[in-house]
């Protein structure tokens, strides 16, 4: 659990953008999925424009956001639904301590 780089936007968009293009060169209706608890634990990474241009550079239908520990901080909430992207509300009983 790292973040990126740069903080940057269009670098950020340009990343995700990046990942999806090589995973559809692997299988071209490949779908991420990704987990949107970096949003929530490096709030002070991701704000409002670094997730909006991070989830935007992958199209909808090949993106889906796990919202990981939805129960206690939904992330969904805050992002306009992840900005239009599929989404799967979790729930996250324990971190296997």
């Amino acid at each position: 659990e790292m973040n990126p780089a740069q903080n940057d936007p269009t670098y950020l968009k340009e990343v995700s953008s990046g990942m999806i293009t090589a995973m559809q060169k692997a299988d071209p209706d490949a779908i991420w999925v990704i987990q949107g608890w970096m949003f929530h634990y490096a709030a002070s990474f991701w704000g409002k424009d670094q997730m909006e241009a991070y989830l935007g550079g992958v199209d909808n239908d090949h993106m889906i956001v796990l919202d990981l520990f939805a129960e206690s901080y939904p992330v969904w909430e805050n992002t306009e639904g992840f900005y239009g992207k599929p989404f799967i509300w979790c729930e996250l009983d324990n971190f296997g301590g």
